[in-house]
Formats: structure tokens, C-alpha cells, sequence
């Protein structure tokens, strides 16, 4: 429904966190390297200045991706296991 009334262009309940979010975004974007700041886009600026600080202060959402791919080669290898008992 939000998506909807986003593209024909008729605000209503479902669109309207939608709307403010996207123009947040807008708004974040023009003023990112101009020298105008306000409370809410601190963090924003922060972030785009030093983006390895955030990653470095959150180690687990870098995680995930590292056991992703040590799960990933646990499973191939029991496929091959597996290819080597049936051709045997």
C-alpha cells in the first residue's frame, strides 16, 4: 500500500514513515559536506568522516560473513565426503 500511494503520488498512514525517512536521507546527503550541521545528522557526518571506526567498534556484523564462508567449505567438503562413499 505504501509503495502504491508513493507512486501515484498520494500521501496516506502506510507511506508517511516512508516519506520522512527518504526525505531524511535527501537532506542528510545535501548537507554532508557542507558545513551546516543539526543534532540528527551528527552521527551521519561522524560516520562518513571515519567509516572504519564504526566497523572496528562493531566486530559482529563483520562476523557473520567470515562464518558464512567457513560454513560454506564445512559443507563442501561433506558433499565431496559424500561423492567419494558413492563412487566407491
Amino acid at each position: 500500500m505504501a509503495a502504491f500511494s508513493r507512486e501515484v503520488g498520494i500521501p496516506t498512514e502506510a507511506s508517511l514513515p516512508h516519506a520522512f525517512g527518504n526525505a531524511f536521507k535527501n537532506i542528510a546527503a545535501l548537507i554532508a559536506d557542507a558545513d551546516f550541521t543539526f543534532k540528527e545528522v551528527e552521527e551521519v557526518k561522524k560516520f562518513l568522516e571515519d567509516p572504519d571506526a564504526y566497523a572496528a567498534a562493531n566486530p559482529v556484523a563483520a562476523a557473520p560473513a567470515a562464518g558464512g564462508a567457513a560454513a560454506s567449505a564445512g559443507a563442501a567438503k561433506k558433499e565431496e565426503k559424500k561423492v567419494v562413499e558413492e563412487e566407491e
